[in-house]
Protein backbone atom coordinates (compact mmCIF):
# COMPACT_ATOMS: atom_id res chain seq x y z
CA UNK A 1 0.00 0.00 0.00
CA UNK A 2 1.23 3.25 -0.74
CA UNK A 3 0.33 6.89 1.04
CA UNK A 4 -0.37 9.37 -1.37
CA UNK A 5 -0.78 13.14 -0.97
CA UNK A 6 -3.15 14.74 -2.98
CA UNK A 7 -3.52 18.45 -3.34
CA UNK A 8 -6.89 19.35 -3.58
CA UNK A 9 -10.30 18.34 -2.33
CA UNK A 10 -12.37 19.03 -5.51
CA UNK A 11 -13.75 16.93 -7.94
CA UNK A 12 -10.88 15.71 -9.61
CA UNK A 13 -9.15 14.72 -6.23
CA UNK A 14 -12.32 13.20 -5.26
CA UNK A 15 -12.68 11.04 -7.80
CA UNK A 16 -9.30 9.93 -8.20
CA UNK A 17 -8.75 9.73 -4.30
CA UNK A 18 -12.19 7.50 -4.97
CA UNK A 19 -10.11 5.27 -7.53
CA UNK A 20 -6.97 4.90 -5.31
CA UNK A 21 -8.39 3.77 -2.41
CA UNK A 22 -10.49 1.46 -4.00
CA UNK A 23 -6.86 0.21 -5.26
CA UNK A 24 -5.69 -0.22 -1.60
CA UNK A 25 -3.89 3.00 -1.12
CA UNK A 26 -4.08 5.28 1.64
CA UNK A 27 -5.44 8.73 0.77
CA UNK A 28 -4.93 12.23 2.24
CA UNK A 29 -6.09 15.32 0.66
CA UNK A 30 -5.12 18.41 0.82
CA UNK A 31 -7.53 21.30 0.73
CA UNK A 32 -8.08 25.26 1.65
CA UNK A 33 -11.82 24.34 1.53
CA UNK A 34 -12.87 23.82 5.04
CA UNK A 35 -16.75 22.83 4.03
CA UNK A 36 -15.01 20.18 1.60
CA UNK A 37 -12.99 18.67 4.29
CA UNK A 38 -15.36 18.59 6.37
CA UNK A 39 -17.83 17.14 4.22
CA UNK A 40 -15.21 14.36 3.04
CA UNK A 41 -13.97 13.69 6.62
CA UNK A 42 -17.78 13.71 8.17
CA UNK A 43 -19.63 12.18 5.39
CA UNK A 44 -17.84 10.65 3.48
CA UNK A 45 -19.16 12.71 0.88
CA UNK A 46 -18.01 16.08 -1.73
CA UNK A 47 -21.32 17.42 -2.26
CA UNK A 48 -20.40 20.45 -3.74
CA UNK A 49 -19.44 18.10 -6.73
CA UNK A 50 -21.15 15.26 -6.20
CA UNK A 51 -24.46 15.19 -4.08
CA UNK A 52 -25.75 11.90 -3.11
CA UNK A 53 -22.35 9.82 -4.19
CA UNK A 54 -20.97 7.98 -1.18
CA UNK A 55 -16.93 7.95 -1.50
CA UNK A 56 -14.99 5.51 0.47
CA UNK A 57 -14.90 5.84 3.99
CA UNK A 58 -11.27 5.78 4.35
CA UNK A 59 -10.75 9.11 2.08
CA UNK A 60 -9.09 11.76 4.70
CA UNK A 61 -8.83 15.94 4.19
CA UNK A 62 -7.08 18.22 6.01
CA UNK A 63 -6.03 21.58 5.71
CA UNK A 64 -2.34 20.91 7.01
CA UNK A 65 -0.19 20.61 4.27
CA UNK A 66 2.44 19.42 6.77
CA UNK A 67 0.37 16.91 7.95
CA UNK A 68 -0.55 15.77 4.27
CA UNK A 69 2.37 15.19 3.22
CA UNK A 70 4.17 13.77 6.06
CA UNK A 71 5.43 10.00 4.97
CA UNK A 72 4.36 10.67 1.14
CA UNK A 73 5.40 8.20 -1.01
CA UNK A 74 3.83 10.05 -4.05
CA UNK A 75 2.13 13.49 -4.37
CA UNK A 76 -0.77 13.80 -6.72
CA UNK A 77 -1.48 17.36 -7.74
CA UNK A 78 -5.11 18.14 -8.52
CA UNK A 79 -5.79 21.42 -7.94
CA UNK A 80 -5.89 24.73 -10.58
CA UNK A 81 -2.44 25.70 -12.36
CA UNK A 82 -2.68 29.29 -11.45
CA UNK A 83 -2.10 27.90 -7.61
CA UNK A 84 0.88 25.02 -8.64
CA UNK A 85 4.03 26.95 -8.77
CA UNK A 86 3.01 28.50 -5.07
CA UNK A 87 1.87 25.39 -3.73
CA UNK A 88 4.65 23.83 -4.68
CA UNK A 89 7.14 26.23 -3.04
CA UNK A 90 5.27 25.26 0.37
CA UNK A 91 5.56 21.53 -0.25
CA UNK A 92 9.44 21.92 -1.03
CA UNK A 93 10.42 22.76 2.24
CA UNK A 94 8.05 20.32 4.15
CA UNK A 95 9.12 17.08 2.21
CA UNK A 96 11.84 15.08 4.55
CA UNK A 97 12.06 12.56 1.25
CA UNK A 98 12.17 12.07 -2.36
CA UNK A 99 8.81 11.53 -3.82
CA UNK A 100 7.51 10.66 -7.42
CA UNK A 101 5.05 13.77 -8.66
CA UNK A 102 2.32 12.53 -10.49
CA UNK A 103 0.58 15.92 -12.18
CA UNK A 104 -3.41 15.98 -12.53
CA UNK A 105 -3.63 19.72 -13.14
CA UNK A 106 -4.79 20.83 -16.67
CA UNK A 107 -3.41 23.41 -18.26
CA UNK A 108 -0.62 25.69 -18.72
CA UNK A 109 1.77 27.82 -15.91
CA UNK A 110 -0.40 30.97 -15.80
CA UNK A 111 2.82 33.09 -15.09
CA UNK A 112 5.10 31.57 -17.24
CA UNK A 113 3.29 29.23 -19.72
CA UNK A 114 5.24 26.03 -18.94
CA UNK A 115 4.10 22.55 -19.07
CA UNK A 116 3.12 21.57 -15.43
CA UNK A 117 5.80 19.44 -15.70
CA UNK A 118 8.08 21.82 -16.11
CA UNK A 119 7.22 23.88 -13.42
CA UNK A 120 7.12 21.10 -11.46
CA UNK A 121 10.95 20.22 -12.10
CA UNK A 122 11.71 24.37 -11.93
CA UNK A 123 10.48 24.50 -8.63
CA UNK A 124 11.32 21.27 -6.74
CA UNK A 125 14.74 20.27 -6.93
CA UNK A 126 16.09 16.59 -7.93
CA UNK A 127 17.04 16.31 -4.04
CA UNK A 128 12.78 16.35 -3.63
CA UNK A 129 11.50 14.21 -6.26
CA UNK A 130 12.14 10.77 -8.12
CA UNK A 131 9.96 10.69 -11.45
CA UNK A 132 7.73 13.33 -12.70
CA UNK A 133 4.68 12.08 -14.48
CA UNK A 134 1.17 13.56 -15.79
CA UNK A 135 -1.78 11.89 -16.03
CA UNK A 136 -4.01 13.44 -19.09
Amino acid sequence: MSRIAILGTGSWASGLAQVLCDNHHQVLCYGIDEKEINDLNEHHQNTKYFPGVALHPEIRATSSLEACLEDADYILITIPTQYVRSTLEKVKSLLKKKVTIINASKGFDMETNMRMSDTIRDVLPDTCREAVVSLI
